[in-house]
């Protein structure tokens, strides 16, 4: 069988007043429990830009471009850990992220503050460096094949359902099963897309417990 089209991402434009230095706010309560796995968080920006798009804080992602997928973080995760509230966090003291880093990773991870503050509260649970950190989210994005949701939605209609945008997702990505992604929705509008991984990076299943049932009916704001 042949897998579904995808389709690549649009074109970025980083102007020089989008990258500042972002504020290194104090972290929250540690909880330093082990990092067993890995969830990367794709946000689908077209819903974000629908709800926090007037924040002068969103101008980059919601006014400069226009995105589909882009990255909210990547997450430690606990196995066994269904509550996704009780993971690991803040596990070491906050440090601040270099415009340079931040820069390079922008057009990713579209928020300068989003950036610092996922690596406080993430990053820092299972990386030494943001770098590190920013570079491994690069990598798992770029490796994975993104489906056109557009076209999904257009085929689909008013018959959509959370099911459909899974099916898309592991038919587009060999080794990722359904237990590997999770969906988020906004209302009934997709909000964003978790997948997640083994140490070694490989897909896995996620042991939080999802939110939205494969039978969901949702809907999919038009994005680029």
């Amino acid at each position: 069988m042949a897998r579904p089209e995808f389709k690549a991402g649009p074109a970025c434009s980083i102007k020089p007043a989008d990258v500042f230095a972002p504020k290194v706010k104090s972290t929250g309560p540690a909880n330093e429990k082990s990092t067993d796995y890995y969830m990367l968080s794709l946000s689908w920006s077209p819903q974000f830009c629908k709800t926090n798009g007037s924040s002068a804080a969103n101008k980059f992602q919601c006014k400069e471009n226009s995105f589909g997928f882009v990255v909210h973080g990547l997450w430690a995760q606990t196995a066994g850990e269904t509550d996704g509230q009780n993971e690991p966090r803040n596990c070491k003291p906050n440090t601040a992220i270099s415009t340079a880093t931040l820069r390079q990773h922008l057009c990713t991870v579209p928020g300068i503050q989003l950036m610092q503050d996922e690596w406080s509260k993430h990053g820092t649970c299972a990386f030494d460096a943001p770098e590190d950190f920013l570079n491994k989210i690069e990598t798992l994005k770029g490796a994975l094949h993104l489906p056109d949701l557009n076209a999904l939605a257009k085929s689909k209609g008013a018959a959509l359902k959370a099911s459909d945008v899974t099916t898309a997702f592991t038919s587009a990505n060999p080794g990722l099963t359904a237990g590997g992604v999770q969906l988020l929705l906004q209302g009934k509008n997709l909000q964003e897309v978790h997948v997640c991984y083994d140490k070694s990076f490989g897909f896995r299943k996620c042991d939080t417990s999802s939110s939205v049932s494969g039978t969901t009916k949702i809907s999919i704001v038009r994005g680029p």
